[in-house]
């Protein structure tokens, strides 16, 4: 197999994002700012004090910016603005504005929300985690808890992503005794997605992830691309070489102990034998030629996707966000299902996590604030997302789906969350982590680096960050 190494090194990779992250302007914002976490902010609301009738707040604008443009998510454009129309309808008093912004520009919000008033009231993030991180230890983020509480969220949230938006003063994130910052909006994991024709003349799904190997090589043998993944720049986020790295790891090492890594909590490391195996699992698919030649030059977002909805690859582990670029082509040669487990039945762990909005804690309208994002995961919102096709990251009605590839990720979704054997994306764990884990993994199919390398690697990266904070 030929392999093109990366051009750039790791260090370069993560120097190209600053010192906070790609766009964060952290050190010298944060020596702006007061020293201590929430040291300019203003009082923040108090469990009891909510007002939950929005109808009894007068006039309000609030300001929402955010990625999901029309020509870029018309999925989430459509159902984000029908959303917006009925809270409005529902609540005349209260009018949403939602401004468009690059993921550049959202990047370097922390400015906006610190150095004047006409910054937005309710913003989304790209990789929530590591983004909101420094936002959350400048005090510059409105406390979500007396919501939480007044609301009843719970009961509505994922256990798994209801920590997600959870962060503690230091800005660690992903901690269910941490404050919550970040409400959910869509819903982002992988399927095991496959192609059905092929799958039935190789006798089936494999039953359990032990059989799984074999099978890859009974398909190898019979000329098929068993696994269709891509290692290089994608046009729109998705990560199909990372993804399967950290399904391997998952499967070793377990998906809690990958959350733990990707949230930041101290004393985990990835130099582990469990993950030093799943890389070397990683590196052998690689060299028995189970991947297509050259991922590093394959987008994955695009060539990859491309591909195998034409129908090259058996495998393709990947966002069901993709079913709409993948499932019209495919039709009903289109197959999903969770990762297979450790015995016949049972589904392994997979990857799953959401989109969040925040909030300025400059916003003169906190209690309306908490009002819409109460009303984004409604259960009239989970139907609206579903019925334009988007999974949101709240409990859903498989049924609402307009069509069968959305009502399966959906049922399998729920599946998955009952489980709770989910852990959070693996290049979440810092801001240039999926060009960094992209280099990596080319370098490690390459025999360049051992997988004991990469795993140090990567925990090199996630300490560099960490100690940012």
């Amino acid at each position: 197999m030929t392999l093109r190494p990366p051009a750039i090194t790791r260090r370069q990779l993560l120097r190209r994002g600053g010192a906070l992250g790609a766009g964060l302007a952290g050190a010298s914002f944060l020596a702006a700012c007061s020293a201590t976490p929430g040291g300019n902010a203003p009082s923040q609301p108090k469990a009891g004090k909510v007002t939950t009738d929005p109808a009894r707040l007068g006039a309000v604008t609030l300001a929402q910016w955010d990625r999901f443009t029309k020509e870029a998510f018309p999925t989430r454009y459509a159902a984000l603005e029908q959303l917006r129309s009925e809270f409005q309808r529902k609540y005349p008093n209260i009018k949403i504005t939602r401004v468009a912004k690059t993921t550049s520009e959202l990047a370097n919000i922390k400015l906006s929300l610190a150095s004047s008033d006409g910054g937005p009231d309710v913003f989304a993030l790209n990789n929530t985690g590591y983004s909101a991180a420094p936002l959350v230890k400048a005090g510059l983020l409105l406390n979500l808890d007396p919501y939480y509480t007044a609301y009843g969220w719970r009961k509505r949230i994922p256990a798994s992503l209801d920590a997600e938006g959870r962060y503690r003063a230091t800005g660690h994130w992903g901690d269910r005794a941490g404050h919550l910052y970040g409400s959910g909006l869509f819903l982002s994991y992988q399927l095991l997605q496959y192609n059905k024709a092929d799958v039935d003349k190789l006798g089936g799904l494999p039953k359990t992830f032990a059989d799984l190997e074999p099978y890859l090589a009974k398909a190898k043998q019979r000329g098929y691309t068993p696994f269709m993944i891509g290692l290089g720049s994608p046009q729109n986020g998705s990560h199909s070489g990372i993804y399967l790295a950290a399904l391997l790891i998952m499967e070793k090492w377990g998906a809690d102990n990958l959350r733990r890594w990707v949230y930041g909590q101290p004393g985990i490391s990835l130099d582990t034998p469990e993950v030093i195996e799943a890389l070397t699992t990683f590196q052998k698919w690689g060299r028995q030629g189970y991947f297509p030649a050259n991922p590093a030059g394959l987008d994955p977002s695009s060539d990859v996707v491309t591909s195998f909805a034409k129908g090259t690859g058996v495998f393709h582990y990947n966002g069901m966000w993709l079913n709409p670029k993948i499932a019209p082509t495919m039709g009903d040669n289109f197959g999903q299902a969770l990762p297979p487990g450790t015995h016949d039945g049972a589904s392994g762990p997979t990857i799953a996590t959401s989109a969040q909005l925040l909030a300025s804690a400059k916003t003169k309208h906190p209690d309306a604030v908490g009002a819409w994002l109460d009303f984004l995961i409604s259960p009239r919102a989970a139907t609206i997302f579903l019925s334009h096709g988007v999974l949101p990251s709240t409990f859903v009605n498989p049924a609402d789906a307009p069509d069968e590839a959305t009502k399966q990720s959906a049922q399998l979704a729920q599946k998955a969350f009952t489980s709770g054997n989910t852990a959070s994306n693996l290049q979440g764990a810092w801001p240039t982590g999926a060009a960094d884990q992209d280099a990596e993994l080319t370098l490690l199919l390459a025999g360049r680096k051992t997988p004991q390398q990469v795993a140090q690697a990567f925990d090199t990266y996630r300490k560099e960050f960490l100690s940012q904070l």
